[in-house]
C-alpha cells in the first residue's frame, strides 16, 4: 500500500489559511486514469478525457447567414434593378452562377453559389416581379459565412479536462462527433457519524435529530461525473469507523464523512482513517463556519472528513470535496471563484477568519454589480437562512467590517457553487 506523505499536523495554535489547506489536499490528489466512450446524448456534465477535434471546417461551406439576394462583386457598390436568377434554400446545392446585373434569392444556410461576393439582406431590398431592387450599397463579403471561419479542419473544437455542458456539445455535434472519450464517474462513499443522528422517518428520543447531512450532500452529489456508491451510517467508535473505512475504500475513490471530525475526545475521524491503516492529518482552518477538516488516504482512496454541522458542512463540502472530485476527474483542481458583488449595507463579522455567510441580492448597481445583504444570525447549525439565500459572501479575514457599498465576493448558488 502506498501513501503521499502529508504535512503534520496543525494545532489549535496555528489555524491554516485556505490556500494552505488547498496546497494540503492537493498532494493528496491523482487523477482517475480509466476512460470510458459515451454519445453526445449521455456527455453532459461529464469530464473530458481527451482532446476533441473536429474532422471537418465549420462552418463546412460558404453559406448565407441572413436570408437575403446573393450579388456579384460588380453590383455591391451600386443601388437599383437586378434580375433574379433562381432561389436556393439550406440544404439544396445550386449549379447557378451569378453574373453582373444578376441577384440570386438565398434563405439562411443556403449554400453561396458561384459569383456571389456579398449577401443583401431581404429588409434592404424590394422585391419587383422578377427583379430586386438593391436600396443601398453593401460590402464585399457581408453577411456570408466562411466556411472554417469558426473552427478549421482538425483543430480542438473542446480540450481536455473541460466538464461539459450544453455548449460543447453543441459544437461536438456540429463537428459530426457522435460520442467523446470521458473519465469515469467518480466513485463516492458518503459516511454519516453520530450516535445522535437518525434517518428522516424513525421516531426520535431525547437527544437525537435528523440526519440532514447524508441526504443534503447526496442531492450535491447528484452529478453526471459522480456516483455515490454507499452512504453507511456508524456509531461514534474509531475502531467501528476505522473497519467501515476500511471496508469501502476498496471500491471507492473518495470517501466523504461528516461530524467527528473536531479533535475533541467525541470526534474519531482522524484517529479512524488511522485505525483503517491510512494516513491523515487534522487541518484547523482559519474558516467560519467549519474550522477542522481531517484530509487523507487509505490506499489510493481520499478521505475527507467534514464538520457535522450542517452548514458547515455544506461550505467544506463546496469549498473542498467538489474542487476535489472534478480534480479526480481530470480538472484542475481550484478555490470556487465568486462574483464581484457590493455590500447593499454594513455587515460585520470577526476578523482573523474567512467567513461565509448566506447573503441575499437586493438589487443591482449602476456597475451591474449586485447588491448583496447578510441574512440570519450566523451559526452552523441554522437552516433558514441558507434557504432564504441566493448565495454565501465571502467574507475577508483582514477586515472585521465591511461598510456600505464597499466589494466583496459573492457565490450565488446558481453560478461558482454550482459548477
Amino acid at each position: 500500500m502506498t501513501f503521499i506523505p502529508l504535512s503534520p499536523p496543525h494545532g489549535a495554535s496555528e489555524p491554516i489559511s485556505l490556500d494552505e489547506a488547498y496546497a494540503a489536499i492537493e498532494r493528496l490528489l491523482a487523477p482517475i486514469a480509466t476512460t470510458e466512450t459515451v454519445s453526445l446524448a449521455e456527455a453532459s456534465d461529464r469530464v473530458l478525457a481527451t482532446e476533441a477535434r473536429s474532422g471537418i471546417p465549420l462552418p463546412a461551406f460558404d453559406n448565407s447567414a441572413v436570408d437575403g439576394y446573393g450579388i456579384h462583386e460588380d453590383d455591391v457598390a451600386h443601388t437599383g434593378k437586378l434580375d433574379v436568377i433562381g432561389r436556393v434554400t439550406a440544404g439544396n446545392p445550386s449549379t447557378l452562377a451569378l453574373r453582373p446585373g444578376q441577384a440570386v434569392h438565398l434563405a439562411t444556410g443556403a449554400i453561396i453559389p458561384e459569383g456571389v461576393a456579398t449577401v443583401a439582406m431581404h429588409e434592404k431590398t424590394v422585391r419587383a416581379g422578377a427583379n430586386v431592387v438593391l436600396r443601398e450599397p453593401h460590402a464585399i463579403g457581408a453577411n456570408i459565412r466562411k466556411s472554417g471561419e469558426d473552427v478549421t479542419e482538425g483543430s480542438v473544437v473542446v480540450h481536455a479536462g473541460t466538464l461539459l455542458d450544453y455548449r460543447h456539445v453543441a459544437i461536438l455535434a456540429s463537428a459530426g462527433l457522435p460520442a467523446v472519450s470521458v473519465r469515469r464517474k467518480v466513485r463516492v462513499a458518503l459516511l454519516s457519524t453520530g450516535d445522535e443522528v437518525r434517518p428522516a422517518g424513525e421516531r426520535l428520543e431525547t437527544g437525537q435529530i435528523y440526519d440532514v447531512n447524508s441526504p443534503m450532500l447526496s442531492a450535491l452529489l447528484d452529478r453526471g461525473y459522480a456516483e455515490v456508491v454507499a452512504s453507511p451510517h456508524t456509531a461514534d467508535d474509531a475502531e467501528t469507523i476505522g473497519r467501515l473505512l476500511l471496508a469501502v475504500s476498496d471500491g471507492v475513490d473518495l470517501i466523504i464523512t461528516t461530524g467527528g471530525a473536531a479533535g475533541s475526545d467525541s470526534d474519531h475521524a482522524l484517529a479512524a482513517v488511522l485505525a483503517a491503516g491510512g494516513l491523515a492529518t487534522s487541518l484547523r482552518l482559519s474558516l467560519r463556519p467549519g474550522k477542522p477538516i481531517v484530509v487523507g488516504r487509505i490506499g489510493p482512496c481520499l478521505v475527507l472528513s467534514l464538520p457535522g454541522n450542517p452548514l458547515a458542512a455544506l461550505v467544506n463540502f463546496l469549498l473542498f470535496a467538489r474542487p476535489a472530485m472534478l480534480a479526480l476527474s481530470g480538472k484542475d483542481f481550484r478555490r470556487p471563484r465568486g462574483q464581484a458583488a457590493v455590500a447593499a449595507e454594513q455587515i460585520s463579522h470577526t476578523a482573523g477568519r474567512t467567513e461565509f455567510a448566506p447573503g441575499r441580492i437586493v438589487g443591482i448597481a449602476p456597475d451591474g454589480r449586485p447588491l448583496v445583504v447578510r441574512i440570519g444570525r450566523g451559526g452552523s447549525a441554522r437552516l433558514r437562512p441558507l434557504v432564504d439565500a441566493d448565495g454565501l459572501i465571502e467574507l475577508d479575514p483582514d477586515r472585521s467590517t465591511v461598510e456600505t457599498g464597499a466589494p466583496l465576493h459573492f457565490h450565488p448558488f446558481s453560478a461558482s457553487f454550482a459548477p
